[in-house]
């Protein structure tokens, strides 16, 4: 299994917001739309931040809904998916409510109703 660096996943995350945020924000001024004063722009600016950092934190969490599940031996895309279209709160705590218990140092589980036992 593939191990996910964090900071790489939020550098990704954060950093694609910002630039499309830029590119967004050149097309409005190429437009003429954001010439029209200086505080249109700042208005601007605080909702494409408001919409980086809870978008971007909004796309953390599906990750790690992802990787989490694939660690408990779920469906991670399937996952991924519920609680990317069902949104916050409510894919996560659905997650976080359904989630299997982890499975860790190669234990196995052949039958629900048994305890976890590591392999001998």
């Amino acid at each position: 299994m593939r191990t996910i660096r964090w900071g790489v996943a939020a550098a990704a995350i954060f950093g694609g917001l910002t630039a499309i945020a830029i590119v967004f924000y050149a097309l409005l001024v190429m437009s003429g739309y954001a010439a029209a004063g200086e505080e249109s722009a700042a208005i601007y600016w605080m909702c494409a931040l408001a919409v980086i950092l809870f978008g971007g934190a909004w796309l953390l969490v599906v990750v790690w809904c992802y990787v989490d599940a694939e660690r408990r031996g779920m469906n991670g895309p399937l996952w991924a998916l519920l609680v990317f279209v069902l949104q916050f709160p409510i894919g996560p705590l659905l997650y976080l409510l359904l989630r299997q218990p982890a499975i860790t140092n190669g234990a196995t589980k052949s039958d629900p109703s048994e305890p976890l036992r590591p392999p001998m």
